[in-house]
């Protein structure tokens, strides 16, 4: 009787279903786990000035605003064969050869290296990222039958997806340290990853079709660019969750980690040690869809940020001291984790917002205004690391680097990231949806019937 129960739960989520939805996550995941290096890689292998590297890594990011607002638009204004938002999980192919590239550069002179590294690095994130990502929700709402299920599947798909990045971000420093010694190996180093992973990513596309049709309130044949405008002009609360995710991403697209395991602790291997630490903090995932029925988003963001303010302020304090460094990453690695796992559900609730104005969901063009904010915050994050290091002095070709920049560096790991926690803290405080949600959704439904 129990086993005919659980088959007949409609919020049952197939295990394999699950395991092939998490692929195509973790394949994007894992290219941006391995673009985070690319700042190191510029200053202490291709020996560019590190103020230098911040500018490129800034300007890579001007066509941002372009590429989402486009890509957003395609994705409302196209329906495939194959469904709306799954065709453009094939982008991911595109994202791992220009990361290959991107770890490739040839000797061609100081002006050749940065003209090599902008385009690479701005097709990567600015084409290819933006496409896979802004088809997000429209493809997570129509291959699950609804919000529930796609709770446990952002929740318990989660924690596979940690999994296989943690294999991903354990393993590569260390590899690093062994094979990455020069351009080439760094080049080998990159392939090693980028064929397996683009294969793993593509499962997701072959094998989970969009089986759940959305009817939306709004029914046009096109969408129009000032229907997007409308969007972000309706609806605020957009703009509130892309803030959100833009300081979430400038804490972690800093990268300064690998600059403090390589100068202050003296060993960047030991960074991916600590990486295993996220094996057990992965699981607390799985209390995610509970903590969400009993506690709302904004609150759990809300916990995130004073715990990560707590942690970034322990590892400001630890040095070289690895068991107060481990508090720490755990404390700050907590923290993000609603960022991580929550915002896709806060966008899929804008889109029901949108739906609730007449204007359509609008999941696009939600999307692309989030993914535009989070690659601004990559971007900028990245960009302070150089300019900053480049402010103090720092030389990525000497042995060794003067208290000045060592200082910074430090900061760049503890004290800037515990300021972004406290903004994180602040904004959160203007996102209302989660209390008028169940009157929305009352009225959507009281609308279609009345249409039916």
């Amino acid at each position: 009787m129990e086993k005919e129960e659980k088959v007949k739960n409609p919020d049952r989520v197939p295990v394999g279903r699950l395991l092939l939805w998490r692929t195509a996550a973790f394949s994007k995941s894992a290219s941006f786990i391995v673009i985070g290096y690319l700042a190191l890689y510029c200053t202490d292998t291709l020996g560019l000035p590190a103020a230098l590297v911040g500018v490129l890594m800034i300007l890579s990011k001007i066509s941002d605003g372009v590429t989402d607002i486009i890509s957003g638009y395609l994705v409302d204004r196209f329906h495939f064969k194959s469904g709306k938002g799954r065709p453009w999980d094939l982008s991911l192919i595109g994202l791992w050869a220009t990361t290959v590239l991107m770890y490739s550069v040839p000797d061609i002179g100081l002006v050749g290296k940065c003209i090599w590294i902008v385009f690479t690095f701005s097709f990567a994130s600015d084409m290819f990222a933006s496409m896979y990502e802004a088809a997000g929700s429209a493809y997570t709402i129509r291959a699950f039958k609804n919000m529930s299920v796609i709770s446990k599947v952002q929740s318990y798909g989660a924690i596979i997806g940690t999994l296989l990045s943690v294999v991903v971000s354990i393993s590569f420093p260390i590899l690093m340290k062994h094979i990455a010694t020069s351009g080439a190996g760094w080049t080998k180093l990159v392939l090693i990853y980028a064929v397996p992973i683009t294969l793993i990513g593509l499962l997701r596309y072959f094998f989970v079709k969009e089986d759940y049709p959305v009817e939306v309130t709004k029914t046009t044949e096109t969408v129009k660019i000032a229907d997007m405008l409308k969007t972000l002009k309706v609806n605020p609360y957009i703009l509130i969750v892309g803030g959100i995710t833009l300081l979430a991403n400038m804490i972690t697209g800093m990268n300064a980690a690998q600059y403090y395991f390589k100068w202050v602790v003296g060993d960047i291997a030991k960074f991916g040690s600590l990486q295993a630490l996220t094996l057990p903090m992965m699981f607390s995932m799985i209390f995610f869809p509970k903590l969400i029925k009993k506690f709302s988003v904004s609150f759990l963001i809300t916990a995130g940020a004073i715990l990560g303010a707590i942690g970034s302020a322990i590892i400001f304090l630890a040095g070289s001291n690895m068991a107060m460094l481990a508090v720490g990453f755990i404390c700050t690695g907590l923290a993000q984790m609603p960022t991580s796992y929550m915002i896709p559900l806060m966008l899929l609730n804008c889109g029901t917002f949108n739906d609730w104005k007449g204007i359509g969901r609008m999941d696009g063009t939600c999307c692309a205004a989030n993914n535009l904010l989070n690659k601004i915050g990559a971007g900028v994050g990245a960009g302070l690391v150089g300019v900053l290091l480049g402010a103090v002095g720092y030389d990525g070709m000497a042995a060794s680097q003067s208290g000045a920049a060592l200082f910074m560096i430090k900061a760049l790991y503890s004290l800037l990231p515990l300021v972004l926690f406290a903004l994180m803290f602040v904004l959160i405080r203007f996102y209302k949806i989660d209390k008028m949600l169940p009157q929305i959704e009352e009225d959507i439904k009281k609308r279609k019937e009345a249409a039916a």
